[in-house]
């Protein structure tokens, strides 16, 4: 008798890829019977298996001193280096064996606590791949990449930060990272991020899912980002920062604008340097928000530029300063403030204030009380002591006050950024014109003939580059004759230009914030002004040392 046994197929679902747990990293050796060490710190419990990656046999770690962390390579080259189980922390911290790491490819699980200087001074590595990792159990980032200097790009969306307090020069001296991943990252419980990027390439950098709510020292924080051309930091919670705004922005060369509106400031103590080479030293800053910082906890110099002892100390030295409405309203509130230190240090670079005005006041007023400030002085408006002959403050109301005008002054109250475009203010015909326009990124003043743009012997023209990213309050004004031309931008002469005519504007009315007639060619910018102008107040008649000199 036969029995038949029959077997029944079994069938497979395909699983999901397997994950790898192992931390894994490339090294270097370039002699025969040359060592390599795996530093670590004491923290944790390790209990690892270690695969050297030449076929000898493996290491068993059982702690952060343990003397298999060192193998002998009987052959040099490269060697792939496998860890498994459990494996707390690494510590190069710009020691040991650091130049003979060379990439990272998988971080893995083996149940990190902490990183701190973990790839300090690995100048030679040139990738880092988290891969598989679990970094949840990690309290601190510290100096992490710190001194990477051939780390060009870091993609690290995959870390998980819910447990760490200190990212304090996280990315410190990786002079050729261009490209850097940190958008996920949650940072509710860190407390410090000084000079977290400290002297890196990048151009721009996403924060806007930073939480600093609990940050308290942001010092040096993009400190020599010298290739840094923008930052939106609208996120920010500074409202726990204490001595921890210093350096902040200091030899950020590329950086010419800033919106610090969201900033709470009311218990910084320190903002030394502050700005200190920003724009490259010479570019004017646009800073928004500046003039509302709350400086009730100031006690180190504030400066726009040098190193002294006190609260805002050359805070913004070595820039081309700001603004004079900026500056007049930073004074007039900074002193109207109550509690705030009176012997504050206070450098405002180039920056100038107006003459006989409220700003002026409240600048007698602070170094009345001790305050040491340093700016650019007093600087009255070009058209100051004009008569105003008409105020044109209606937009598309024809204005008749230019027609074949000889002679004239103009001073605009504008508010606008660098991508709002359209004419701001014109008059004239098809022959002889004046117009006040802004075209790709580009604030132009031009007058004379119409038929041309500038460069012509008939024509005027002054431009000025429009920086600022969000908008902010202008005052323009120009002043011209049948000879030479001039451009103001908040009391600063942008420039001159000399041409011949007979006339500045043709018989056809002006008007401001729109196209009203035929006037000078406008680049291919026509229409109405996008962004707002309040009004232009007219002098007939009358123009600057400027243009008369010319």
């Amino acid at each position: 008798m036969f029995i038949v046994l029959k077997h029944r197929r079994k069938s497979f679902r395909a699983s999901a890829a397997a994950t790898n747990d192992n931390f894994e990293f490339t090294v270097t050796t370039t002699t025969s019977g040359e060592t390599f060490t795996i530093p670590c710190q004491n923290v944790g419990t390790f209990n690892a298996t270690v695969d050297w990656g030449d076929g000898s046999a493996t290491s068993t770690i059982t702690a952060y001193n343990d003397a298999d962390l060192t193998h002998n390579y009987a052959t040099s080259g490269d060697h792939d280096i496998i860890i498994s189980g459990t494996f707390p922390n690494i510590y190069f911290s710009n020691a040991g064996d650091k130049l003979k790491v060379k990439s990272v490819t998988n971080l893995g699980s083996v149940g990190w606590t902490t990183l701190n200087n973990a790839f300090f001074g690995c100048s030679n590595m040139t990738s880092f791949t988290p891969g598989d990792c679990d970094t949840s159990s990690v309290t601190t980032l510290s100096s992490i990449f710190q001194n990477c200097t051939s780390l060009t790009s870091l993609d690290l969306s995959s870390f998980n930060t819910s447990s760490v307090t200190n990212m304090g020069n996280m990315f410190t001296d990786c002079t050729s990272l261009t490209s850097l991943d940190v958008s996920s990252f949650n940072t509710s419980n860190v407390t410090n991020i000084s000079g977290m990027f400290d002297s890196c390439s990048f151009t721009s950098l996403d924060l806007s899912n930073f939480n600093t709510s609990s940050v308290t020292n942001m010092n040096s924080l993009f400190r020599d980002c010298s290739s840094l051309t923008s930052v939106d930091l609208s996120s920010f919670d500074t409202s726990s920062v204490g001595d921890g705004m210093n350096f902040m922005f200091e030899g950020c060369s590329s950086l010419t604008s800033l919106d610090l509106s969201s900033f709470d400031t009311s218990s910084v103590t320190g903002m030394k340097n502050m700005f200190y080479g920003m724009g490259g030293g010479s570019a004017q800053l646009t800073i928004t928000g500046i003039e509302d910082f709350n400086i009730t906890s100031l006690e180190y110099d504030f400066l726009l530029g040098i190193v002294h002892v006190g609260g805002f100390h050359q805070g913004l030295d070595n820039t081309g300063g700001i603004s004079t409405t900026v500056y007049d309203e930073l004074l007039v509130n900074w002193e109207a403030q109550t509690g705030y230190a009176t012997d504050i240090n206070a450098h405002f670079g180039p920056s100038k204030y107006s003459a006989n005005s409220t700003a002026a006041t409240a600048r007698a007023d602070l170094v009345t009380t001790g305050w040491v400030i340093t700016d650019g002085g007093s600087i009255d408006f070009a058209t100051a002591g004009m008569t105003l002959d008409a105020t044109w403050s209606t937009i598309g109301t024809n204005y008749a006050h230019l027609d074949n005008a000889t002679s004239a002054s103009a001073k605009v109250y504008c508010n606008f950024d660098k991508d709002d475009t359209g004419i701001i203010m014109e008059a004239g015909g098809a022959v002889h014109g004046l117009i006040l326009y802004i075209h790709n990124e580009t604030l132009y003043f031009q007058c004379g003939e119409s038929a041309t743009a500038g460069g012509d012997s008939d024509t005027g023209e002054v431009s000025y580059t429009v920086t600022n990213t969000t908008a902010q309050d202008f005052i323009i004004e120009w002043s011209a004759d049948t000879s030479g031309c001039a451009l103001y931008v908040d009391k600063t002469l942008i420039g001159t230009d000399v041409f011949s005519n007979s006339v500045l504007s043709g018989t056809n009315d002006g008007t401001i914030g729109q196209v009203e007639s035929a006037v000078a060619v406008n680049r291919g910018s026509s229409g109405s002004f996008t962004g707002t102008v309040t009004k232009a107040e007219i002098f007939l008649g009358e123009v600057t040392s400027d243009v008369s000199g010319l």
